[in-house]
């Protein structure tokens, strides 16, 4: 049976890649993508986020695919699990009731404790990763700052990386993060102005939420506590000039949840969805001024600027609530027909932020998810948007393809890969003497292959220009990223 989850149970490098049509000259640099990948698939590895971090990258020089390579992130976690031969850490979707008391009762104790106890436990390390009570497994995303590559997780803090994929090791940021932080949300932004690298954190006590500027040497410059009322989920926030924003939807997480073994967080739909945002410029314990609207659910931004008169744009991809089934059964039934218990349309959030209101604008009735800009520079303003998309609920079976929208002239253009084939995240690669190039992975349910395909964004509907075939069958990758060569 097809399964976009079957993880890859090798680490490979490999070159003499396989090219169909043409590949821009141009293109010199590297290709990465990240994922879950279960060293031991079980049960409890069966929901779409588990399995340890796996990093995918094929390079280019001067057009031509020189190998294909697949590395493990080598967390604490996974030389756990390697050590041990076996599963150690549960999933998200069946959560190991023991394992997850040991590093409950661990983190709570560690957080503040005197030095003795705190030294115990950490010298108690069989069923624990981190400073964490959950398995930073670094599968998610992946970002370059201060020379190396960062894997990321929301529950956990980064993973640095080298362009080859040897792991480095667990990224700190030094000794001004508090003791109880869990880590970064996935999608941290990078100042191109600044060189700083700008995060939120989660923490199970309070105030549960801190805002982290990290500056160009991956040293903390300020730690900033947002006081919350509870842990609630975040993955994503959004950045302009002046202002950073950032989303407390109605999911928390639930230690009740976890005893009953059916998840992590829960939905609560009696509760608004509050929009937070605050001046990059503050410091010590922020103002942040919040903004409540009726719930809905997001996972990603699709960039943020401010308008002439001060207004704050935010776009997003917008559920009314949450899609994602945290239970091992909704985690079944995804992998098997990639279903998506609601649609994300896009939206423009227009904050003001004198009088603290908000206007949500739907901008497409489409299902869109994991947006692409043309325009990197943070902050600048938003025209063109690619997006993995479908015109009805999202599923494998579904008119799955790459869309792009053209805000500024309200038109919009579409490409569906054959039938069998189901595309991932779009990628925008600047070009030099032309706009650029959109790349994505495409996974082939006939041939059992992923390939790498090339879109021309001035006309993706015309299809591929070209095209590398991989060695392997690519398990699903979340997020991923172009980098342009070192050399």
């Amino acid at each position: 049976m097809w399964d976009l989850f079957r993880p890859l149970v090798k680490e490979i490098t490999t070159g003499a890649l396989e090219v169909k049509g043409y590949i821009p000259p141009c293109l010199s640099g590297t290709l990465y993508r990240i994922g879950p990948n279960a060293l031991y698939p079980t049960p409890c590895t069966s929901h779409f986020f588990d399995g340890h971090g796996m990093i995918h990258s094929i390079s280019f020089r001067e057009g031509k695919p020189l190998e294909y390579r697949n590395r493990w992130v080598q967390t604490q976690a996974y030389m756990t699990e390697r050590q041990a031969g076996r599963v150690v850490f549960s999933g998200v979707g069946q959560p190991d009731l023991l394992g997850q008391f040991i590093r409950f009762a661990r983190y709570f104790i560690s957080s503040d404790s005197k030095d003795i106890i705190r030294r115990w436990w950490q010298n108690h390390q069989g069923r624990i990763s981190d400073f964490s009570p959950f398995a930073n497994v670094a599968n998610t995303n992946i970002e370059w700052h201060n020379n190396k590559l960062l894997a990321l997780w929301d529950g956990g803090f980064p993973y640095g990386v080298t362009p080859e994929l040897e792991t480095i090791g667990k990224v700190d940021f030094g000794t001004k993060v508090p003791r109880h932080a869990l880590g970064f949300c996935a999608h941290p932004k990078i100042d191109d102005r600044t060189g700083e690298l700008l995060g939120i954190g989660t923490s199970l006590l309070p105030p549960y939420w801190f805002y982290y500027v990290i500056d160009p040497s991956s040293d903390v410059a300020r730690v900033c506590p947002i006081p919350m009322e509870q842990m609630s989920f975040i993955h994503d926030f959004a950045v302009t000039k002046n202002y950073a924003i950032a989303l407390d939807i109605p999911m928390s997480f639930s230690i009740v949840d976890i005893v009953k073994g059916v998840g992590t967080f829960r939905w609560h739909p009696e509760r608004p969805t509050r929009i937070g945002y605050w001046s990059r410029k503050g410091y010590g314990e922020m103002s942040v001024r919040w903004i409540e609207t009726e719930g809905f659910f997001f996972l990603h931004t699709a960039g943020a600027y401010e308008e002439a008169d001060g207004t704050i744009v935010v776009l997003l991809c917008r559920y009314p609530r949450s899609p994602l089934g945290m239970s091992t059964c909704a985690a079944r039934k995804f992998r098997s027909s990639g279903e998506f218990q609601e649609r994300g349309v896009l939206v423009k959030l227009k904050i003001d932020p004198h009088r603290g209101s908000v206007i949500q604008e739907q901008l497409d009735d489409w299902s869109v998810e994991f947006p692409a800009l043309e325009n990197q520079s943070l902050g600048a303003k938003v025209n063109n948007i690619y997006f993995l998309a479908t015109d009805s609920a999202f599923s494998f079976n579904a008119k799955v393809g790459i869309r792009k929208l053209d805000l500024q002239r309200g038109t919009s253009s579409f490409w569906q890969p054959e039938p069998g084939q189901i595309p991932g995240e779009p990628i925008f690669i600047p070009g030099t003497e032309t706009k650029g190039w959109i790349v994505t992975v495409v996974a082939d349910r006939t041939l059992q292959q992923s390939r790498v395909v090339i879109l021309d964004p001035e006309c993706i509907e015309s299809g591929p220009i070209g095209e590398v075939i991989l060695p392997v069958m690519l398990p699903v990758t979340f997020h991923g990223l172009w980098l342009p060569s070192l050399n």
